[in-house]
């Protein structure tokens, strides 16, 4: 056919490892949140929050009137009580 050239496969640089061929090539973290719905955005932000203040009760409010607070987390301890919202 005229205008058209026949595809040249390049030359393989690296090894792929079977993992990389069932699941497709990494993906960095911070690229993988980018894709993350508001709704998988609010359930993450949770999850992290019950890890990272382990010991202290984390509460997640989500909706209308939540004053952009997803998370509080509260802290009982001996100074009486404290608030941080994310």
């Amino acid at each position: 056919m005229h205008g058209y050239q026949p595809i040249v496969l390049p030359e393989a640089t690296t090894v792929v490892a079977a993992q990389q061929v069932a699941s497709g090539p990494p993906i960095p973290p911070i690229a993988r949140i980018r894709l993350y719905s508001a709704e998988e955005w609010e359930a993450f932000t949770n999850e992290w929050a019950h890890s990272f203040f382990e010991g202290k009760t984390a509460n997640r409010s989500s909706g209308a009137g939540d004053k952009g607070v997803d998370v509080a987390v509260f802290d009982h301890g001996q100074g009486g009580l404290s608030v941080q919202a994310l």
